[in-house]
């Protein structure tokens, strides 16, 4: 073996100890990774929250009449400024963590931070509070070694009222007539495809639908979110809305901690795959801002299509309808409704879980309603209205010598007149 050369024992020996080398410093490394974060880790920290909420009265303040909301992205700019965005949770908080000890929290040093709430397309914020500015300084001994000057407060934010929806326009094209709540006159504009849309404040709009000699008018009631009507048509020949109508809620069915399977009979209808329960019982952000009164709302069983039927001829007048989870805002949701065996009335809409849109259907005379969406995810339902005839007799399509007297309406039923 010549000078410079390694036998094969002494090589041997070496790779062992170059490998043994190797994962000393490896499990060292890893080691060293393990005390970094635990060091960075290290400490209490404790949240600082920011609280959205609807703002079902618009009036910018956090009041009895409004309600936690779900999802919204807020933003928290930081002294040096990147940006770190959490996400309100099912109860409206939104939380970042606060430290002086713990590096990884969002918050872990004095000075200056800004909040932005983002509210999704179609929602604004109302209490002029969007962005808001707030400090923060050390105090030793305090839980997390750091205190602000004052708490977030809460941010509220409200759909921007609208009526939408689309008529048809295969028997040549059509104009709309929309007078506001205050006498005001408008002319919105319908697309090539029958579709309109344009802003209305909360009030009875009515809106006269001109196709060459033939006029059909709808009147609409804005409350609290966006309308979308049913397809219009404007030759239509339609039966006469029934007189009495009924709001169904779903807040007498079922505790807060379990499910109900919506039985025959309930608030006067007959019901199909629609279960009743919490808004919070799934902890999903539609659920939440869905439901539009209590803390109840109604779904379709896994997703799949479900009905609402009556023996007795009924009236549709409309539902708030949303979906349940984010990727079922890919999907239309389908609304059908048959008169017997015939089908009467086809409406397809995009729903969302940042909250419900009303769906004026105006659907007269059916017997059978049915819900889905096309994706087969859950729909949410809140606060649905159905019209019915005014007495027992009228129901049944005979004559009465006497004035007809208001019936009492159905258990799970509130009477709207």
């Amino acid at each position: 073996m010549t000078a410079g050369e390694v036998g094969p024992r002494r090589a041997s020996s070496l790779l062992r100890r170059g490998l043994e080398l190797s994962i000393t410093l490896g499990l060292l490394a890893g080691g060293g990774w393990y005390l970094w974060d635990w060091w960075r880790n290290r400490g209490t920290e404790l949240n600082i929250s920011c609280f959205v909420y609807r703002d079902v009265n618009r009036n910018g303040i956090y009041d009895m009449a409004d309600r936690p909301y779900a999802g919204l992205p807020v933003a928290l700019l930081r002294p040096k400024g990147d940006v770190v965005e959490s996400f309100s949770n099912i109860s409206g908080f939104t939380n970042f963590a606060m430290s002086a000890r713990k590096w990884a929290a969002p918050i872990n040093e004095p000075g200056s931070y800004r909040v932005e709430a983002r509210p999704p397309k179609g929602w604004s914020v109302t209490s002029r509070n969007g962005e808001q500015e707030f400090s923060f300084a050390r105090l030793d001994g305090s839980p997390a070694g750091l205190i602000a000057e004052r708490t977030l407060i809460p941010v509220g934010v409200a759909p921007d009222l609208t009526i939408a929806g689309t008529v048809a326009v295969d028997r040549g094209p059509v104009t709309i007539r929309a007078v506001s709540p205050t006498g005001d006159l408008e002319y919105p504009r319908v697309e090539a495809s029958g579709a309109f849309a344009f802003p209305a404040g909360a009030g009875e709009w009515q809106l006269t639908f001109s196709q060459g000699a033939a006029q059909l008018v709808r009147r609409v009631t804005v409350r609290d979110y966006a309308v979308v009507l049913s397809r219009v048509t404007v030759d239509a020949a339609e039966p006469p809305a029934r007189p009495e109508a009924l709001v169904v809620d779903f807040d007498s069915l079922t505790p807060s901690d379990t499910l109900y399977e919506i039985p025959r009979g309930y608030a006067g209808l007959d019901w199909y795959n629609w279960v009743a329960t919490h808004q919070k019982m799934y902890k999903s952000e539609g659920m939440i801002n869905g439901t539009t009164s209590s803390e109840y709302f109604a779904y379709n069983s896994s997703g799949h299509p479900a009905t609402i039927s009556r023996t007795q001829p009924f009236d549709l007048a409309g539902t708030y309808l949303g979906v349940a989870w984010p990727a079922a805002e890919r999907f239309d949701v389908e609304v059908k409704a048959w008169r017997g065996n015939q089908v009467a009335y086809t409406d397809r809409l995009r729903a969302s879980t940042a909250g419900p849109v009303y769906f004026d259907a105006d659907y007269r005379g059916i017997t059978r309603v049915e819900m889905r969406s096309l994706g087969y995810w859950q729909v949410v339902l809140d606060d649905l209205v159905y019209r019915t005839d005014a007495s027992p007799e009228a129901a049944a399509g005979g004559a009465s010598t006497e004035a007809p007297q208001p019936a009492a309406p159905p258990p799970g039923a509130t009477l709207r007149r």
